[in-house]
Order: C-alpha cells, then sequence, then structure tokens
C-alpha cells in the first residue's frame, strides 16, 4: 500500500491475507486524554484494534480504536470504523454502517 499510517499505543492486530489500500489510518488512540469533571475519570481511554483474516480495507478508510473486523469483512473506501462488528462477510461504508451482507471477496 502507498501512504496508509499506522499508530499504535494499546495494540493493533492484522490476521492473514489482509489487504489495506492508500491513504488509510489505523489508530487505537486520541493521543490527548479527556476527563470527566464530575468523577475524574478518563473518558477516552485507548482501545485495541482487532483485524481478522482476509480483511479488504478500501482507499482512505479509517479505523479507529475499538474496532474490530471479522474474517472477511470489506471497508468501502472513505469508510470509518469506531467498533467491533461480529457478523462475517459484510461490507462496511460511511460511518460504522453495514452496506451488505453475505460477501466475499478475492485477488484479481
Amino acid at each position: 500500500n502507498g501512504d496508509t499510517t499506522i499508530v499504535s499505543k494499546k495494540g493493533i492486530s492484522f490476521g492473514d491475507n489482509c489487504l489495506i489500500s492508500w491513504g488509510g489510518l489505523v489508530m487505537d488512540t486520541d493521543f490527548h486524554p479527556i476527563y470527566s469533571r464530575a468523577s475524574g475519570c478518563r473518558e477516552n481511554n485507548d482501545e485495541q484494534i482487532v483485524v481478522g483474516e482476509k480483511v479488504w480495507i478500501g482507499c482512505k478508510a479509517t479505523l479507529l480504536k475499538g474496532a474490530c473486523l471479522p474474517n472477511g469483512t470489506i471497508v468501502a473506501a472513505n469508510a470509518v470504523v469506531t467498533k467491533a462488528f461480529e457478523e462475517k462477510c459484510t461490507l462496511i461504508g460511511g460511518v460504522n454502517r453495514v452496506i451488505k451482507h453475505d460477501v466475499i471477496w478475492d485477488y484479481e
């Protein structure tokens, strides 16, 4: 790929046979703590990112802390993923939006 940035403070893992296109961002931290004024507790803890096997991440896609992509997932160009997905073989676009179910992809 070209120009994809991976920034890890907590932990980022990729399964086998993943494809990452250009211009992406994978980041498990915000770099700045935000605290609750009332409790003093941190509100934006760093969270691991887990990418399963044979996941295809399109150009300019962003994976942020807490993202979890099961095996066979496709992430569309410019998508933003900020949460865990459990269903296999999905196409994710926009912000955490499943566009299609029961999809597969192959190298061409």
